[in-house]
């Protein structure tokens, strides 16, 4: 990506004199439909590329950059404005990659984990575009004319209707010629997608050695970096097809590898005790390498843009390690079962999670079986359900009293302690179902475990004791590495101040200032602001603003087939985020 001859001069003029160059508060005009909003767009509209490094952190880039083996994230801070991203909790990545597109917290936009409860089953499918509440930007700017280019996002099959392409996220679970996978549909892209058309990856010497350790990766690793590297090709093939004006993608990997390699790549003895030397020496350097992979991965993209296109890149949260206490699961079942709220088919069975099945129609409450282990023990809320009749197949508690069934299971729950006098659970909250259809049933109780009891002996559910460790706790002993708040934030371009630091803002904050770089009005139903701090304006005028976009654009997609989700979920086993 060349320089452009103006970016940097304007951009030390603003540095230097302490302040940007930000319009001044002008009167604001609301507009109130589409078609004034087209009209008030500038064209051509400022081009944008918005690339994903998932999980990074800048306590792992920092020192490779000062070794010099990032150089291409080194010039974009260099030349560019970079900074800490918070993150938002649930620290998850399909709830988080959604809030980057469409502004708005996972209890708005409604992707909160990899899977979700469907209502009217008991079926917890993979989370897919049609759970997602709100507009993406990709939406948006195809409603103003602005072509758009989305590769392998989170929650985006199936694919949805936009001016330009866009490649969900099951074009390897299964296959691009699949219904619903692509838009347009593959016949379109074929001559772009298809396998002989996909440029092969540059040589890299990080990728040498990561391929060198192929034997050694679990498959969910394996399978993390020949997924990376073919999003890398599909999404260089396509933006050299069709240069969209916004375009995003993002690489996984570098979260894959620190969730796994963390204890050998940080080996603390305070976290993890004794870590094996052997290993140590053999797997210390995946993380580094990852990260350099993706470094010239990210150069050699960066070619393929106009010297006047704007570059974010992000990652969704950053990583520390992880080990016990705050590794450890509650069996939320298993306790359900002992007070009498849940029962297994067979008891013998009741200790074995992945063996076990549930006999709905002798259970009252159950859980949710999303993600347990990227959070940190105490901090996970967990999802619990009644099995109601009228709502659920097999529902037992009468539609009629349920709510009071679910404020005597809530008591229940509060009152529970450890032999040491802990609460079992420092919050319980009960959720409500907002009116309306929905593609996802909310829960009924959520709950959150007291950390307070990882350091106890005994459960006590009235009145009889049962050891913690031997029956409800857990260790996750294959993760060692777990995300933080903090992510990364690097932004370059015309409109971007060089040398700026930024103050901590948010993922909320991305998709405002997405719209505002592209000179499109941002909706006041956003729950993030633009990114002021780190622009250059062009001077004082007026702010054009509209209320919402939820009302204007209605959205196009086709239902999702959850019998294709067997493929996508082993990718998720494999790599320990669902059981």
């Amino acid at each position: 990506m060349k320089s452009s001859k103006w970016i940097l001069p304007l951009a030390l003029l603003a540095a230097a004199i302490g302040v940007a160059v930000w319009s001044l508060p002008g009167r604001e005009r609301v507009l109130a439909d589409l078609a004034a909003v087209r009209e008030a767009v500038t064209r051509p509209v400022p081009k944008i590329a918005l690339i994903g490094l998932d999980g990074a952190d800048w306590n792992v880039m920092r020192p490779l950059m000062a070794e010099g083996r990032l150089p291409v994230l080194s010039s974009l801070v260099e030349s560019g404005a970079s900074g800490d991203l918070r993150s938002l909790r649930p620290m998850l990545s399909p709830a988080l990659w959604t809030t980057v597109v469409t502004g708005v917290g996972a209890e708005s936009h409604g992707v909160r984990d990899f899977v979700f409860k469907q209502p009217g089953s008991y079926a917890q499918p993979i989370v897919n575009s049609s759970v997602r509440k709100r507009l993406a930007l990709w939406n948006i700017l195809s409603e103003l004319d602005i072509t758009v280019g989305v590769v392998d996002w989170y929650a985006t099959w199936p694919a949805e209707e936009v001016n330009g392409f866009l490649v969900s996220d099951r074009i390897k679970s299964i296959g691009a010629e699949t219904e619903g996978v692509t838009y347009p549909a593959y016949e379109s892209l074929e001559e772009v997608l298809s396998p002989a058309k996909l440029p092969r990856t540059p040589p890299a010497p990080a990728l040498s050695r990561l391929t060198e350790r192929f034997d050694t990766l679990p498959p969910g690793l394996n399978k993390a970096l020949k997924e990376d590297l073919y999003r890398y090709s599909v999404a260089r093939s396509l933006y050299q097809a069709y240069h969209p004006d916004f375009f995003a993608f993002y690489f996984k990997g570098i979260d894959a590898v620190g969730h796994f390699y963390w204890k050998y790549f940080e080996p603390t003895a305070e976290v993890y005790g004794e870590v094996s030397e052997d290993l140590i020496a053999l797997l210390g350097s995946v993380i580094p390498d990852y990260y350099e992979l993706c470094d010239q991965l990210l150069g050699d993209f960066l070619k393929e843009l106009d010297e006047d296109t704007t570059v974010l890149i992000i990652s969704d949260h950053g990583f520390q390690a992880f080990g016990r206490p705050d590794n450890l699961i509650f069996d939320l079942d298993r306790l359900l079962s002992v007070m009498g709220l849940l029962e297994f088919e067979d008891p013998a069975l009741a200790g074995q999670r992945s063996e076990r099945k549930i006999r709905m129609a002798s259970t009252r409450a159950y859980t949710h079986k999303g993600t347990q282990i990227v959070a940190t023990f105490g901090e996970r809320d967990r999802a619990l359900y009644l099995n109601v009749a009228g709502r659920d197949p097999d529902g037992v508690i009468d539609e009629h009293g349920w709510r009071q069934t679910r404020e005597e299971i809530k008591d229940r729950l509060a009152a529970l302690r450890t032999d040491l006098g802990s609460r079992v659970f420092s919050q319980i909250r009960i959720n409500e179902q907002p009116p309306g259809e929905s593609a996802q049933q909310e829960p009924d109780l959520v709950v959150r475990l007291n950390r307070e009891i990882a350091f106890d002996y005994e459960l006590l559910v009235e009145g009889r004791p049962y050891s913690l460790y031997d029956v409800f706790l857990w260790e996750y002993g294959d993760i060692s590495g777990t995300h933080r708040d903090e992510g990364i934030l690097v932004a370059r371009g015309p409109a971007i101040r060089a040398g700026v630091v930024v103050d901590s803002p948010s993922l909320l904050d991305i998709a405002p200032t997405i719209l505002h770089l592209a000179g499109v009005p941002v909706p006041r139903d956003f729950e993030g602001q633009v990114i002021r701090e780190m622009l250059v304006e062009r001077g004082a005028g007026e702010r054009l603003v509209v209320e919402s976009y939820e009302e204007m654009i209605e959205r196009s997609q086709l239902a999702a087939d959850d019998r294709l989700d067997e493929e996508y979920r082993d990718r998720l086993r494999a790599l320990g985020y669902v059981e």
